[in-house]
Formats: C-alpha cells, structure tokens, sequence
C-alpha cells in the first residue's frame, strides 16, 4: 500500500493549486495521504482547506462531509481525544456511501481504537470486526491486518489468548495471500502472537519474526506499556534502542502512529540520552513534527461530552452511534445493517434512548437531543 500512497501523493501534488483546492475531493485524497504518511501538519492544513471548499458549495449529506469527519476523528485520537474522535466517526459511518468498503474500514478500525481506549472492549470489537469485513471486501489486507491486531489485543485484555492467537494467525494468513507478507501492520499480528503465545521476552527479539520492521513497530507500544506500569528506565532503554535502530534510515513512522501518547517519554529521552547518541537527532525530528500538529488540534469542541454529562443517565458509547443514526432518520433495520448488529439488539438501543431522553417516540427523543446539545 505504501507504493500506491505514494504514487498517489506525486500525482497530486504535480497539480496546481487552483486545480486542487477547487475540488474538494481532491483535496480529501491529499488528506488522507498526508494521514497514511503521519504527516500531520500537512494533514491539518489539507483537512481545513477541504472543510472551507466543502462550505462553499457541498451538500451536509454529501459522503464528502462523511470523508471529512473521518479524518477529524482520526486527527482527535492522535491527541488523545478520544471521545470526540469516536463520535466523528459515527457521524462519519451515516454519511459515506455503504459500498465504500476501504472508508468504512479505516473509520471502523479507527472508532474501534477509540472505544477501546475507553475501556469499550464490546463496541471496539464489533468496529473491529466490522473493519475486517470491510477490509476484506475492499481487497486491502493492510487495514483488514490492523482491525484484526485490534480484535486479538481485546481478547488479551479479556484472557482470550487463543482467541487472539486466531485473530493474528489469520491476519498474516490473508496478507500472505494477497502477496504482501511483509506489510508494516503485519507487524502488529506478530506482536499479538509474542504476546499471547508467549514465544518472546525482549521486545527487540521480535525481529526475528518479522526483521527489523516488526521491532521497530512493536517497541514503541512495549514502551508506553511499561511507562504505564511505572517501569520508566526499562521504558525509556527499550524505546531508545528502538530509536537507535531507526536512526540510520530515518524511519519515523513507528513513533508517529502513537501520537501525543508518546511524546512525555520521548521529552524525558531528549533530556537524558547523550547529544552523541544516535537516536538523539531522530528523538529531535519527531518531536518537532509532533509539537508542530499539537497545538493546533488540542482545543476542539468538547460540548456533546459536556451535555451528555447532564443526563440524568448519560447514553452509552453504542447508543450515541444509534442516536447519530437515528437524527439522519434509520429504520431499526437500517440502524443494524449499519452497525453490523442485529434488528433485535438495535431496537433495544432505541428504547434505551427514549428511556435516557424520556421521549415519547423518535422523533421527540432527535428533538431533546438536539436541543440538549448531543447533536450538531
């Protein structure tokens, strides 16, 4: 997939700028290569300049908006706003066209990191499996590796460790079908396999599963886990090492993926590693391309969280999905098909709304919510 994004970024960036920000979609296409690539100052200028071109002229029901949420949904998880991101791409998932598999598959694996970082492990894993689906129908197995990763690391939060052996198993199986054995989201499945089988100890072993990709990978999440347990120097040994490796072909990627969540611990390797460690410029580097998205996309609005919070009983993570579904005028079947559940499970979401909102019927609760803030 990388060959593809980047022949893609050459094409578009070889138009002029009239041509390209006078078409929105264009301009969307950039976005998301900017985002495959983690270049977020990019992303974040191309993202506001496809919203202004979409004000100009764009219908709100075009799937164009849908693109445009998705993207801010994953721009708000980069800095850790989770919440908010996993909304945009619900709101994301009513708009785009149902038969475009490869978006609906990185807005669901994207919700599904979200609500797992909540502590949603049944919402991320119906997104999860819901990417996988739509990977696999759009033919992308680097996407459809990723959802699959996600799925394995809940069941190892649930103690389903051959479960997710399963998830990571048939992940590479897939990949390997489609000739792209070595993708970098493989590397996530081989993590998953180190970690639920175990066959591993040090992080930087698991390059002899999948070379030096799959350590660089998978170190930076070792890092933040042991920074989490209070392990600071085996955190800050195993990702400098991790950096050191890196250093020579300058590869950032794995350390960009992780957004702002990996940013205190690079800070404290600024300080503390030597000024003529290798890895210290490339500490430096993604530093800089991290601070310089920051900034600009750590204020947005937080209002349908703070409403929420109102409610007597605030909605669940699901029944805020089915309320976004619910305002754009889904039937209980519609609402399941979307979110891959079952009419039965879907109308009970509805009540559960109407029970929360104390509406009579749906359109009254669409009403309440839109007046009490939980709707734009």
């Amino acid at each position: 997939m990388r060959g593809e994004t980047v022949t893609l970024q050459r094409w578009l960036d070889a138009l002029t700028t009239e041509v390209l920000e006078a078409r929105p979609w264009l301009l969307l296409w950039r976005a998301w290569v900017a985002l495959m690539g983690t270049d977020w100052p990019a992303l974040g200028r191309f993202v506001a300049k496809a919203e202004a071109a979409l004000r100009a002229g764009e219908p709100p029901e075009s799937p164009h908006w849908g693109e445009l949420l998705a993207l801010q949904g994953w721009m708000l998880r980069a800095v850790g706003k989770t919440a908010e991101s996993y909304d945009l791409g619900v709101r994301a998932l009513a708009l785009l066209r149902p038969d475009d598999w490869f978006l609906r598959c990185l807005v669901c694996t994207n919700a599904a990191l979200a609500a797992w970082t909540q502590g949603q492990g049944s919402v991320a894993r119906e997104h999860a499996a819901a990417a996988i689906a739509h990977g696999e129908r759009a033919a992308n197995s680097s996407i459809a590796a990723l959802a699959r990763a996600i799925s394995a690391w809940i069941s190892i939060d649930e103690g389903q460790l051959s479960q997710a052996a399963a998830y990571a198993t048939r992940g590479l199986e897939v990949a390997a079908a489609h000739g792209r054995s070595r993708q970098p989201t493989n590397a996530y499945c081989h993590a998953v396999l180190a970690e639920a089988l175990p066959l591993l100890e040090p992080a930087t072993s698991i390059a002899n599963l999948h070379g030096v990709a799959a350590a660089l990978f998978v170190a930076p999440l070792r890092a933040l886990a042991l920074e989490a347990v209070g392990q600071h120097d085996a955190a800050a040994q195993i990702l400098a090492t991790a950096l050191g490796c890196a250093a020579p072909e300058g590869l950032v990627r794995p350390f960009l993926d992780l957004g702002a969540s990996l940013s205190p611990l690079l800070r404290r390797l600024r300080q503390t590693l030597p000024t003529t460690h290798p890895a210290q410029p490339l500490v430096c580097q993604i530093l800089d391309r991290l601070e310089a998205y920051l900034p600009a996309h750590t204020s947005l609005p937080l209002a349908a969280d703070r409403n929420q919070q109102l409610l007597p009983e605030p909605l669940s993570v699901r029944e805020r999905e089915v309320l976004v579904l619910l305002a754009a005028g889904a039937t209980n079947a519609q609402i399941a098909e979307q979110l891959i559940i079952s009419e039965r499970t879907a109308k009970k979401h509805v009540i559960n709304i109407l029970g929360k909102l104390n509406a009579a019927n749906r359109t009254q609760a669409v009403t309440l919510a839109r007046e009490a803030g939980l709707l734009a």
